[in-house]
Order: structure tokens, then sequence, then C-alpha cells
């Protein structure tokens, strides 16, 4: 991408606008296309937050399609249909008091995966991550026999599930804790649905990089042992 400065962005017409942001949401112009009504902007730092938000408002759909243009960024793991403990039992309305049966800890996987394999194109297989981190040989085997059979933990807790006002962390604190801990092969733990997660993502990779790490994917992680 050729550079370009914010007040040649702000006075050019929509359609160079969009062709001069066209590297940053690949495959995504509508994401400019958003935005180039809102300038002029005051900083790239507005630019930048701008584009942001008009992601998080797209439609599911577009958010979608959005991921799907870039395979290369993203894998996809089973994390099970109703976030039972498949060791121990219990964990919600669904799921059962003891222990599950094999059936039951298959039945959470590949109901899971006939949710979401039609909208990604493809199941999760062989990667899943327990719901709590619960597992045992039992848990393991039965995921096993029906193609899951990389159990994916991690070393780094984000707890981005819990809001601030229970306790849970400020998108800075998810940064700090990650950046302080982190260590070629570490694995995050983080949710779709975290409160402060998006937020703390743009300032939580570059630190990462600048420190000399750079964000991977399961597979590139296993292959490097």
């Amino acid at each position: 991408m050729a550079t370009v400065s914010l007040e040649s962005l702000n006075a050019t017409d929509a359609a160079s606008f969009v062709a001069a942001l066209g590297d940053i949401y690949e495959h995504a112009p509508w994401v400019a296309q958003t935005v180039s009504g809102q300038r002029p902007f005051g900083t790239l730092a507005a630019l930048h937050q701008a584009m942001m938000l008009a992601v998080r408002a797209a439609p599911p759909d577009q958010r979608l399609a959005l991921i799907k243009g870039h395979p290369e960024l993203f894998e996809i793991g089973n994390h099970t249909m109703n976030h039972c403990n498949l060791r121990d039992g219990g964990g919600g309305s669904a799921c059962p008091v003891d222990p599950p049966t094999a059936s039951q800890i298959q039945a959470e996987l590949l109901d899971a995966d006939a949710v979401f394999s039609p909208l990604v194109g493809t199941t999760g297989v062989p990667y899943w991550r327990p719901p709590y981190g619960a597992h045992n040989a039992t848990v393991r085997a039965a995921a096993a026999a029906i193609g899951y059979t990389k159990t994916i933990m991690w070393d780094i807790d984000t707890i981005d599930w819990k809001p601030i006002a229970d306790g849970g962390p400020t998108a800075g604190a998810i940064v700090g804790k990650v950046v302080d801990n982190a260590a070629t092969g570490s694995i995050v733990l983080m949710h779709l649905g975290g409160y402060n997660t998006f937020d703390a993502l743009p300032a939580m990779v570059s630190r990462l990089r600048a420190g000399g790490l750079q964000p991977s994917t399961i597979s590139a992680l296993l292959r490097a042992g």
C-alpha cells in the first residue's frame, strides 16, 4: 500500500478513498465505503476507530463474509454445543448431572458441528477445547473416536467473559496480562463475546509483535513442535 497522508484521504473522492484503504480490510471494500462519509478525520486513530466500529456494526452475514475472505487467518475448532463439563457432569440445564457417557460427549461435539459447519464451510475436526478445561482419558478417547484427536488447552486466561462490574478485566488489563506472560507457543484464551476483548486486540497484537512474537494458528504451532 502506497503511503498517503490523512489530509489526502480526507480530501479525495470516495472511490479513491476506498482504493487507498483496500489493503486494510481486504475483500471488504464496504468497510472503507461505510466510513467515507464520516470524513474529515482528525487523526489516524479516529479513522482506525471508525473502521473498527463499522465492522462491529455490520450485519452478521457481512462480518462472516469478511472472515471467509481470510481463511489463512482463522482455524475452526469445536467447543461443544451446551458447554457441559464433560469430565464431571453439570455445567447447565442441558447437561447431565453425572459424568457424561461417551455417546453424550460425542453428541455435544457433533451437534455443535451441525450448527457451525454450514456457516463456515468446514467442521472443527481435529481441534476441540473442552469446556472449563475439564477432560481426562475417557473424555479424550470419546472425542478422538469421532475425529477430534487434538485437545487444545491454553496457558494464558484473559477472563474476558467476566464484566468489569464483577471483577473482570478492562481492555488495558487484558493487554497487560497477555503481553507480560506470552512466550513462543503460548495459547491465549479469549471469547468472541468477551466484554473488552475487541478493544484490547489492537494494542495486544501490536505490543506482541514489538516483542518479537507473531499471531499464529494451532496447526502452525503443532507443526513447529
